[in-house]
């Protein structure tokens, strides 16, 4: 009497893939972890911009919107700014949804141009025609983006998605917020001072 051998669900013709339950999508950090570096930020910024305001002799900040510095920053500026709040929003997106879809490459592509589009004007945005310390994020951004591409592009999910988190977290989130210290053009766009 022979055996019959029935083949496994992989091999057999047409046959449904069975349903995988619910998850959270799978970030390159777990979300207390980018929860905790994101409070962090917020209260890292919170404590500088309190000192430097004390140090300014700024009291009775209040928020206030007038689009006057920005529109007449220039066109390189006002490309940057369209370029970060760009990569800030899809990024907030893209962290949450489903890793690996065709709407996650969809949009992580138009990512990688924004934030692209972000460094590179940055390169030409100056103090006194200085670079500042807050173009290190530029130089974060120049490195680690093509190496996050590259990763995803040979399949290392686990690296793209570290790289990937790290440029969302230390380009678009910390270097955001760092823009609007007193006497920064977002600031001036934001707040004023009694």
């Amino acid at each position: 009497m022979s055996a019959t051998v029935l083949p496994t669900p992989s091999q057999a013709p047409n046959s449904p893939r069975p349903r995988r339950p619910f998850r959270l999508p799978q970030l390159g950090y777990s979300y207390p972890v980018v929860g905790v570096l994101m409070a962090a930020g917020i209260g890292g910024f919170a404590y500088v911009y309190q000192l430097v305001a004390r140090g300014m002799g700024l009291v009775e900040v209040h928020f206030r919107f007038d689009p006057e510095p920005l529109t007449r920053a220039g066109w390189v500026i006002e490309t940057h700014v369209v370029g970060a709040v760009s990569s800030f929003l899809l990024g907030l997106v893209i962290l949450f949804l489903p890793k690996g879809t065709k709407m996650h490459r969809q949009l992580g592509w138009g990512w990688v141009v924004t934030m692209a589009t972000t460094a590179a004007t940055s390169f030409f945005i100056r103090e006194n025609g200085q670079f500042t310390w807050i173009h290190s994020f530029t130089a974060l951004v120049a490195v680690m983006l093509p190496m996050a591409v590259a990763a995803a592009r040979m399949h290392y999910a686990k690296i793209h998605a570290r790289f990937m988190t790290a440029l969302f977290l230390g380009g678009a989130f910390t270097a955001g917020l760092f823009t609007f210290l007193p006497g920064r053009l977002m600031w001036e766009t934001f707040f004023a001072a009694a």
